[in-house]
């Protein structure tokens, strides 16, 4: 491999660590933001279970009900980011392999 294409590599490994970064931040705010809609999915999940049964079956409570399942499902998206299989380390390692 000539020396340009090395360098022209070189680049490549470089946006690829920043991807890494990149992703590393997006995965703790994905986490960070899903605590925060957990702590207010139990609040509400909790004030919905002290309501009266009667409440509970009004409109309402329906209402609480059905936030505590739209919350639940905002969690579910957060967490699906965190598992998302992001492998920059094999781009890399492929990258160096090539510069041999």
């Amino acid at each position: 491999m000539n020396a340009q294409r090395r360098k022209e590599i070189d680049k490549c490994l470089k946006a690829a660590n920043e991807i890494q970064k990149m992703f590393e931040n997006i995965v703790a705010a994905a986490e960070s933001l899903s605590a925060q809609i957990e702590a207010i999915m139990e609040a509400e999940q909790e004030a919905y279970q002290n309501l009266p049964q009667s409440i509970q079956d009004g409109d309402k409570g329906l209402t609480m009900d059905n936030a505590v399942w739209m919350l639940q499902a905002a969690i579910d998206s957060a967490e699906a980011i965190t598992t998302v299989e992001f492998n920059v380390d094999e781009i890399i390692g492929n990258l160096e392999a090539a510069k041999e």
